[in-house]
């Protein structure tokens, strides 16, 4: 009997996953004449490392331990006799389930602080300890003198490793505690630790209003306004932009009375993300609502960046409408140039019906005959001598004729005059009475 290494395990598949184990299960191969003393299921990750199970005979399946939530580990199984290690069944893969945040967020500050506000940064937690993709942050805060819990607000996530979010509507000269921590679809993760400050006791500075006046390939123009009662609080404006995925980049307006600025050498069709503060003797305002622009795309024929301050055109570039009003216009004019085309081809191909002659509405009739007949608007004088003269009514009525040749034929209906001429031609009238003179005028 030839003795061999066993077959590989064959049917190999995960019965359960969770975040940190996972389950596998086998079929027991082919032994080779020697009985199996034992399975090994290799499984490893990339980066991480590799690790081994061991498995005693008969058992064919193990749980996998110490795994990493939301992690992708690739494994195999082989088995072992008295003659050595079989081969190793085929590869597989699988990806263990999210949970939550296992690391807070670090390096918090606090920026800038005003009467009735306070700027706080921070950076996510390490990308080993997100368990799952972070959906964004919580920012909590409360009264240091308070024991009331924390008041939460949330600040989405980005496309940059730095984050930051106004606190607004504080109380002036007054302690506040901050804390931040991540969040997943799964969950939260721990807060970071505590940070305090406390807000000035200034007269807070107005907060300037941002509008976008302006968009071209390469330059952004905004202006800003504020109220004027305030704006002798105010020395001088920072405008704050950054380009998504990069830092915020800051200029400073040390004259009080601009409110236009184009922002410059920027790249086309990326967004970009602006806000503006005011500052004085008093600190830094509050900053603006964030406008999120997007340049435009790269035209072929670059209009330049509007040069004056206090003025700016309120349209995109010109070439930009051309490439969209041209166009148009070409094929409107085209289309009504198709359409008068076919209206004359059709009139002209039109059938001519032929002209003729119109007698009224005659009587769908075989055996209706138009007979013309004088004019029905002169009298025609009949003078008939004789006792026997025969009365007629007006020359304008009608009496039926047979003929002969018509007999079975509905009657010919002709004037008056044209009945009594015929029958006066075809009596003999000599000795009845004498016919006179009939004049016909």
């Amino acid at each position: 009997m030839l003795v061999e290494r066993p077959h590989a395990p064959h049917s190999v598949e995960l019965v359960d996953i969770w975040s940190r184990s996972a389950r596998l299960k086998w079929l027991a191969p082919n032994n080779g004449n020697s009985p199996i003393l034992s399975y090994t299921v290799e499984y490893w990750s990339n980066p991480g490392g590799h690790w081994n199970v061991t498995v005693a005979n008969p058992s064919t399946s193990c749980i996998l331990r110490g795994l990493k939530p939301f992690t992708v580990y690739y494994f195999h199984v082989w088995a072992s006799n008295n003659v050595g290690n079989g081969d190793a069944s085929p590869q597989g893969q699988f990806s263990t389930a999210k949970e939550e945040p296992t690391a807070a967020p670090v390096d918090i500050k606090v920026d800038d602080i005003g009467s009735t506000f306070v700027r706080i940064s921070w950076k996510p937690p390490p990308q080993e300890d997100w368990n799952g993709d972070l959906s964004g942050f919580y920012v909590g805060y409360r009264q240091s003198s308070s024991s009331l819990p924390f008041t939460f607000n949330t600040a989405e996530v980005d496309e940059t490793n730095s984050y930051f979010y106004v606190l607004r509507g504080l109380r002036r000269s007054t302690r506040y505690s901050v804390n931040v921590r991540a969040f997943n679809e799964v969950g939260s993760g721990p807060p970071c630790e505590e940070i305090t400050f406390k807000t000035n006791n200034h007269e807070p500075l107005p907060q300037p209003i941002l509008l976008v006046q302006d968009i071209g390939s390469t330059y952004i123009q905004i202006n800003w306004s504020m109220l004027d009662e305030m704006k002798a609080t105010a020395s001088g404006y920072i405008i704050h932009y950054r380009k998504s995925g990069s830092k915020w980049h800051e200029i400073s307006i040390p004259d009080a009375h601009q409110n236009v600025y184009t922002l410059t050498n920027l790249d086309s069709g990326v967004p970009y993300q602006v806000y503006i503060t005011s500052h004085g003797h008093a600190g830094v305002s509050e900053p603006s609502e964030i406008a999120t622009v997007r340049t435009s795309p790269e035209a072929i024929f670059q209009a330049p960046a509007p040069t004056s301050q206090a003025h700016a055109p309120m349209v995109d570039d010109v070439t930009q409408i051309l490439y969209i009003v041209v166009p148009v216009a070409v094929a409107t004019v085209i289309i009504v140039i198709v359409i008068v085309a076919a209206c004359v081809y059709v009139y002209s191909k039109r059938p001519v019906m032929p002209i003729s002659p119109v007698y009224g509405d005659l009587p769908a009739s075989k055996n209706f005959h138009y007979m013309a007949t004088a004019p029905r608007q002169r009298d025609i004088p009949i003078t008939i001598c004789g006792g026997n003269a025969i009365k007629y009514g007006s020359p304008y009525s009608t009496v039926p004729l047979t003929r002969p040749e018509q007999e079975e034929d509905e009657p010919i209906y002709e004037s008056v005059v044209g009945d009594t001429l015929r029958k006066i031609k075809a009596r003999n009238f000599e000795d009845d009475f004498k016919v006179g003179t009939a004049t016909v005028v």
